[in-house]
């Protein structure tokens, strides 16, 4: 047997060497790009359509109506955040968007995924 100690390889250092990565090719980020801005539109435009139709007609107005436009107005917001910067940053492989958003934006992703 051998004294040597097996040397501890960090996964994501070893695929990034080792591993093609499809994210890069202009096809692959053409498909995603299209997916992700059909997701975002819809989910913005659906919660969107929830707020306007519970504000507009006073019948709708009530205590579990509020709760339901509460939960759309979050998802409008984790839509618009979580779903724009998450295919940026898996696209580009580095952080754009500065050191406070940098920890903010995981607060709003931990929902979303």
């Amino acid at each position: 047997m051998s004294n040597t100690t097996p040397e501890c390889i960090d996964i994501k250092e070893y695929l990034w060497k080792n591993q093609s990565d499809l994210t890069s090719l202009p096809s692959t980020m053409s498909v995603f790009a299209v997916i992700y801005s059909f997701i975002i539109t819809l989910g913005v435009l659906g919660n969107t359509l929830v707020v306007l139709s519970v504000i507009r007609h006073k019948s709708l107005q009530s205590v579990r109506n509020m709760f339901i436009v509460s939960l759309s107005v979050s998802d409008i917001v984790i839509s618009i955040v979580s779903g724009s910067i998450t295919p940026i940053t898996a696209f580009t492989k580095i952080w754009l968007f500065g050191e406070f958003l940098c920890y903010l934006v995981p607060l709003f992703q931990v929902p979303f995924t």
